[in-house]
């Protein structure tokens, strides 16, 4: 019979998702902390409330960068509990997504952008961007990866090759 305010929940989803505390953890300090008493469940509950409320918004940003004319794309390594996962991140100046899978595959990157994505897509020199369902995208690198690669040739190669990374 008790409301939980806004800022409570959104203090116990912080604590849950940037800080990774456990629902049982957030239970325990909002009671210690404040006097909140709301189980486990309750709060896992408003979490699940929280995301659906949020969902329509998400949907309208994966859909702005759809129609954008660059998106920079990088993804990175995650816990799902005690499972490998991938944080992906897609952004512009306007707008950024992110998203959490368990796949570093090119189709992430088709899941967020469509597969008619006709903008420049900028990122890494990993393989999944250079997909085969990726030809048809233009694409760009990461100028910063570009000149450590060089940098590595010259520092690492003889003749020719450290020749060709002064050059560029």
């Amino acid at each position: 019979g008790v409301v939980v305010g806004p800022r409570a929940k959104a203090l116990a989803a912080d604590m849950k998702h940037r800080l990774g505390a456990s629902y049982g953890r957030v239970r325990a300090l909002l009671n210690d902390a404040f006097g909140l008493r709301v189980t486990r469940s309750g709060w896992y509950q408003a979490d699940t409330r929280l995301a659906q409320q949020a969902r329509p918004v998400y949907e309208e940003l994966v859909e702005a960068l759809r129609e954008s004319a660059v998106v920079h794309a990088d993804e990175t390594g995650w816990r799902i509990g005690t499972l490998s996962a991938w944080l992906w991140v897609f952004t512009n100046q306007e707008t950024t997504v992110y998203t959490i899978r368990r796949s570093r595959g090119h189709g992430v990157v088709v899941d967020i952008l469509g597969s008619e994505y006709a903008g420049i897509l900028n990122s890494d020199c990993f393989l999944a961007y250079d997909a085969k369902a990726l030809d048809d995208w233009l694409k760009q690198k990461c100028v910063g990866h570009l000149l450590r690669n060089l940098s590595e040739i010259e520092e690492s190669k003889t003749r020719g090759a450290v020749r060709f990374a002064r050059n560029v």
